[in-house]
């Protein structure tokens, strides 16, 4: 029996540190995948925000403003939300004449201001968001796009 206790304590002085490497080795991957969660729940939250500020655009357009005035809305509606910078951001407005025929919908392009016409106009304002990821876990910069459209009246 004292043979047995005696290889219990030598085994248990030889296993000192084994728990803290396997903490270290495994804390990599926990930490990589917590921070891969959180970066892409900032992306999909980034998506969100950038589909919004088009949809404000396009509404704006929709009521009668200018393109700058438009581009202004765009971009104040950006930075509204404290992570999000209008620098980061390129506003692209156009408006349509509105033709059924096509697969978009969308026919010539004219001025959004131009009262002339009797057909139907159609606003589209596309916003490209230059998104950082902020942990080393992610992709750098990725762009995205989001294209709102809504009937001129």
């Amino acid at each position: 029996m004292a043979a047995l206790g005696d290889r219990l304590r030598r085994r248990a002085v030889h296993d000192e540190g084994a728990a803290a490497v396997e903490f270290a080795l495994v804390s990599v991957v926990l930490f990589m995948l917590l921070f891969g969660i959180i970066d892409f729940g900032l992306f999909i939250n980034a998506n969100i925000v950038v589909g919004n500020a088009a949809s404000v655009g396009a509404r704006s357009v929709s009521l009668g403003a200018n393109t700058t005035t438009a581009t202004n809305t765009v971009l104040n509606s950006l930075s509204s939300m404290p992570m999000y910078s209008a620098a980061n951001a390129s506003v692209s407005i156009q408006c349509n004449l509105q033709d059924t025929s096509t697969a978009t919908g969308l026919g010539a392009v004219i001025a959004c201001t131009d009262t002339s016409t009797a057909t139907t106009k159609v606003a589209s304002v596309s916003v490209a968001y230059q998104h950082h990821w902020i942990t080393p876990v992610g992709f750098g910069i990725t762009t995205i796009h989001r294209t709102s459209q809504m009937v001129v009246e």
